[in-house]
């Protein structure tokens, strides 16, 4: 993967962890106990999910039409630790460099605190994640220093 695509890639997963998130984990809220939402390719049902406690959803979301370039997500809750838990995979792209990344995935784990952190200051080599993807985020994230 390029380091363009890669910056679109970071781009989207700034959005995802930072569009108004300081309310998605409300002490008040129980865990969601049901049945994964389905939000298809709604961004707005994948982020009010989101803002709503980290309600457990997944959904495609494409991140660039000019590319085809899509993204599966899952918010997969928040966990004993007070974690949203987040995956996301590429799934496809028409672009030549990107190719090579097609099925690469990355899950993230986010307290409120960082959060607050990454929104104040954007940094992929803080976040909290582990995956093909974001390994290749670190290195353009790294190299573009």
């Amino acid at each position: 993967m390029n380091k363009l695509n890669m910056i679109l890639v970071g781009l989207v997963i700034t959005l995802i962890l930072t569009s108004g998130c300081l309310q998605f984990m409300s002490p008040a809220q129980p865990k969601y106990n049901g049945e994964m939402k389905d939000c298809d390719y709604n961004k707005e049902c994948f982020l009010d999910s989101y803002y709503n406690n980290c309600l457990p959803s997944k959904g495609n979301l494409l991140f660039s039409e000019q590319e085809n370039s899509r993204i599966y997500g899952e918010l997969r809750g928040i966990t004993d630790k007070n974690e949203c838990t987040i995956y996301l995979q590429l799934i496809d792209t028409n672009n030549p460099f990107a190719k090579m990344a097609i099925g690469s995935d990355m899950s993230c784990y986010l307290t409120e605190s960082q959060m607050i952190d990454l929104m104040a200051n954007f940094d992929v080599l803080k976040l909290n994640c582990n995956g093909s993807l974001y390994e290749g985020l670190k290195i353009a994230a790294t190299q573009m220093k």
